[in-house]
């Protein structure tokens, strides 16, 4: 057994630095990412009407409304999408319809370890599995949102597939010694093959694993090991690249046979549409940009955000970066107590949040990993016989071009309204991967 554990850390993508704890027997990587009651979707179902539900700025850039418009029925019906992550906050029946949450299947997975070394003891793995997956970190409750969508003050906000299932699956958990959030190796690799045993239990199901979480690092032999086993058994996994930007990915998902997830945005200046974009509208600074109608001229309109992990040729291990999709300024249920609200980790200053204490722009390639995730419920509703290697190689055939090298114009932050240019591609690093990932060329390859 490996006595020194590396622990994963989550990808909130609202804090600016990480610290490094060293313990004596294990190290930790970690970062340092006046509200209204929502309508709730069981006391109020008349309220979320779909024929007036709202399409985010994040769907339309990948084509979600050409899905919806071409292909209704296309929404990940029956296909189960496992959220390794923080799991769901107590409240979750306020954001997210009942039916779409598989409650029974839901699981958490601590490692009751870390707390015998914080204490002074000496770490050995120790994962207690239980039922409960409820957690009051809202992180897995916005990446879940970004999948099923969700209810927003009695209107319904799209996910890019509606209809999937989501699996909480709590593997990150808030340490009281360390205040930090986070997952061991071993409760992750215990998350994943808790979902592989249940595709290998339920073969007429399709299952998905997203993963919002990271850490700078070689793929730890246990995760590697639990990983092949769910893709040997079907499973397709998704995980984020990382907020590392030219430091590098963050494994697990820069193994290759993940796909992995970079973060995109869209420029808030560009010469051909001029000042609309993130947060801009005309060329006022608007509140409201965020269901605006993008232009379909995507791989121009898109760009890399600062943060998006990439490969970095200079680190010692390999690296594979295959997709982009919208990670900047994603709004979401992010519930926390009162005067809590924060920007995106990269904007300095604090913010109020959106119309109350409930709902927050969030940054990060936590909140891209989702978005691929929804496709993939899209992808295997339509054709379930596809194996996870094909669906990597669909979702990078269709991808929309974004230049290996380039720039956008981008309202960095809210409380300062000044554009700056943001770069990404030169002196080697990989930022682009196979380009931004497109729901409606997915769909149309496979009908």
């Amino acid at each position: 057994m490996n006595k020194k554990a590396i622990l994963t850390i989550l990808l909130i993508a609202i804090f600016p630095t990480f610290t490094a704890f060293t313990f004596s027997s294990f190290t930790v990587n970690t970062m340092s990412d006046y509200s209204y009651e929502p309508m709730n979707f069981q006391v109020y179902p008349d309220y979320f009407d779909p024929e007036t539900s709202i399409m985010t700025w994040d769907l339309d850039i990948i084509d979600i409304d050409q899905v919806v418009n071409t292909y209704p029925d296309v929404n990940g019906d029956g296909v189960y999408v496992a959220v390794l992550d923080t799991g769901l906050v107590a409240n979750w029946r306020d954001y997210f319809p009942e039916e779409r949450i598989k409650t029974e299947w839901g699981r958490g997975f601590v490692d009751k370890g870390v707390m015998a070394a914080i204490n002074g003891g000496i770490y050995i793995p120790h994962i207690v599995e239980s039922v409960n997956f409820i957690d009051d970190h809202p992180h897995g409750t916005h990446v879940t949102s970004s999948i099923i969508g969700y209810g927003f003050y009695g209107t319904l906000v799209l996910g890019v597939a509606p209809k999937a299932t989501i699996i909480p699956v709590k593997v990150l958990e808030t340490y009281s010694g360390l205040q930090a959030n986070f997952g061991t190796n071993y409760a992750i690799a215990a998350g994943i093959d808790y979902v592989t045993n249940l595709a290998i239990d339920n073969p007429d199901n399709r299952f998905i694993i997203s993963m919002s979480l990271g850490s700078l690092t070689q793929i730890d032999e246990i995760e590697q090991a639990a990983i092949d086993r769910a893709i040997a058994n079907g499973v397709v996994v998704v995980a984020a690249a990382g907020n590392y930007g030219v430091e590098g990915m963050d494994s697990p998902g820069s193994y290759a046979p993940i796909i992995s997830v970079g973060a995109s945005g869209w420029s808030s200046y560009t010469e051909l549409y001029g000042y609309n974009g993130e947060w801009l509208i005309d060329g006022t600074f608007s509140s409201s940009w965020w269901d605006e109608d993008i232009p379909e001229d995507n791989s121009y309109v898109s760009y890399v955000t600062d943060f998006s992990g990439r490969i970095n040729p200079e680190l010692s291990w390999d690296q594979e970066l295959d997709i982009l999709a919208p990670g900047s300024w994603v709004v979401g249920p992010y519930p926390q107590g009162f005067g809590q609200s924060r920007l995106p980790w990269w904007a300095p200053g604090v913010g109020t949040g959106l119309w109350g204490g409930n709902f927050y722009f969030v940054g990060g390639t936590s909140m891209a990993t989702p978005h691929v995730s929804g496709v993939v419920a899209l992808m295997l509703q339509v054709n379930p016989d596809l194996t996870p290697a094909e669906v990597e190689s669909i979702l990078k055939m269709t991808a929309d071009f974004i230049p290996f090298a380039g720039s956008a114009w981008v309202l960095y932050d809210p409380n300062d309204p000044v554009l700056v240019e943001i770069t990404w591609g030169y002196d080697g690093f990989e930022a682009v991967g196979s380009g931004l990932v497109q729901a409606d060329a997915v769909i149309d390859y496979l009908i």
